[in-house]
C-alpha cells in the first residue's frame, strides 16, 4: 500500500493487490481524520480593575460541521463576582478553523489575593468528530490591584487616672478588609 500524506487533513490510502500471473488491482480511498481541538489564551495575566482576554479554540482542520465545544470553568476565582464570560460554549462554524470567547475582570474594593479561573474542555458535539488530541487545561490569573486596608485608632479620651473611668478606644479598618484583621 501507499499513503498520500499531507500535513494536516485527509489522508489517501492506495492498497496494490498482485496476484499469481502478476496482474495488479488497486484500491484507493480517503481516510477522513477528524479534527483536534486546542485552547489558548491571548494572555494568561489580567489585572483586576481592567483586563480582558480572549479564549480561543482552534481546529486542525476544517470540519464540515458545526464544532460546539462546551468550556468548564473552575479556579478560586468566581463567575460572576470576580469575572465574567460572554459564553461557555464556543461555536466554530462548519468550514472555520476557530471561535472565541471573552473574559472580562470584574473590579472591586478588596485587598485579596491574586485569583485563578482554570478552563478545561467538558464536552464536544460535532466537528467530524473532532476532539482533544491532549487534555486542555489552561490557568487565568486576575492580579488583585486594592491596597491593604488601613487601621485607625481614636480614643475619646487622651488621658485616664489610674484604677479611675473608662475610656473607649475605637479601631476603624478602611476600606472594609475581605478576611479577618488582626490588630496586635
Amino acid at each position: 500500500y501507499t499513503l498520500k500524506d499531507s500535513s494536516e487533513g485527509d489522508k489517501t490510502l492506495t492498497f496494490f493487490v498482485r496476484d499469481f500471473a502478476d496482474n495488479i488491482a488497486s484500491l484507493t480511498d480517503t481516510i477522513i481524520l477528524s479534527p483536534t481541538i486546542s485552547l489558548n489564551l491571548d494572555v494568561v495575566t489580567i489585572s483586576e480593575n481592567s483586563g480582558s482576554v480572549s479564549l480561543n479554540a482552534q481546529l486542525s482542520t476544517p470540519a464540515t460541521t458545526d464544532t460546539i465545544i462546551s468550556l468548564q470553568l473552575s479556579g478560586t476565582a468566581q463567575q460572576g463576582t470576580d469575572y465574567s464570560i460572554n459564553s461557555t460554549t464556543l461555536s466554530i462554524a462548519a468550514g472555520n478553523l476557530a471561535g472565541t470567547a471573552t473574559i472580562t475582570s470584574t473590579p472591586d474594593t478588596f485587598n485579596e489575593s491574586d485569583e485563578t479561573i482554570e478552563i478545561t474542555i467538558a464536552s464536544v458535539v460535532g466537528g467530524d468528530g473532532a476532539y482533544e488530541k491532549e487534555q486542555q487545561a489552561l490557568t487565568l490569573t486576575i492580579q488583585d490591584d486594592d491596597d491593604p486596608p488601613s487601621v485607625s485608632i481614636t480614643s475619646n479620651t487622651n488621658t485616664l487616672a489610674e484604677n479611675l473611668g473608662t475610656a473607649t478606644i475605637t479601631l476603624t479598618v478602611n476600606p472594609i478588609a475581605s478576611s479577618d484583621t488582626n490588630i496586635v
